[in-house]
């Protein structure tokens, strides 16, 4: 549980860092920046995947944006109203997202995985 809450933690907070519509203030990307000291130990805990039961990619770390990134009043803002809160795929499932929910959210960067 420990090292799951440090997971979700560091995730969150490099979520927090980051722009999730792939935009950012300069015309650097995530993936052309170099990491400082300080991004490298809060990334530590990331490179593993804590899981509760046994290591399913259902268990898999995730967090969503805060800020739902879906047209209001769709049926996919409703969902991510709902999932948004979730910290692992399966939690996501539980509370309404579907695979392709997920996939596509990722994929846009609207969340990030551990």
């Amino acid at each position: 549980r420990t090292e799951t809450l440090e997971a979700t933690t560091a995730l969150a907070a490099s979520f927090a860092r980051e722009p999730c519509n792939g935009a950012s203030a300069s015309a650097v990307t995530p993936q052309q920046r170099k990491p400082t000291a300080k991004a490298k130990s809060a990334q530590q805990p990331q490179q593993f995947t804590a899981t509760a039961s046994g290591g399913s990619e259902d268990d898999q770390l995730i967090v969503f944006n805060a800020v739902n990134p879906k047209k209001q009043g769709s049926g996919a803002y409703e969902r991510y109203e709902k999932y948004k809160m979730a910290t692992t795929r399966r939690e996501a499932m539980q509370l309404g997202a579907s695979q392709a929910d997920i996939k596509h959210d990722l994929k846009k960067g609207f969340a990030r995985s551990g």
